[in-house]
């Protein structure tokens, strides 16, 4: 577990059990494996995206299988991150924009 603070960070990074505090994310590919779930703290994405691998990403193709329309069991997943419908994200955010996130659960654009 490593503690990043008042620094920019490029290129890959490695998420799992790691803190985040005061970083820039710059051009970087946030990778998160599905282990400890990192803490950020008044952080900035900027051209950055997110990566998720081996059990992170199974989760991920679960909950996407699961929420189809074919499923029938889209009102599951929406039960278990409430946070994540639709309505909770009033605008389509481009990739391209800069993020600012003041916690964990508060992305949004800056500026």
């Amino acid at each position: 577990m490593t503690a990043y603070a008042n620094t920019t960070l490029t290129n890959r990074v490695d998420l799992d059990g790691n803190t985040f505090t005061n970083v820039k994310f710059l051009g970087a590919e946030l990778h998160y494996n599905g282990g400890t779930p990192p803490e950020f703290r008044q952080v900035d994405f900027i051209q950055s995206r997110f990566v998720f691998d081996g059990p992170a990403m199974n989760t991920v193709e679960f909950l996407r299988t699961m929420s189809s329309d074919a499923s029938n069991m889209s009102s599951v997943v929406q039960g278990l991150l409430p946070q994540l419908r639709p309505q909770a994200f009033p605008t389509v955010r481009p990739a391209n924009m800069t993020y600012r996130a003041t916690s964990t659960a508060d992305v949004k654009p800056k500026g």
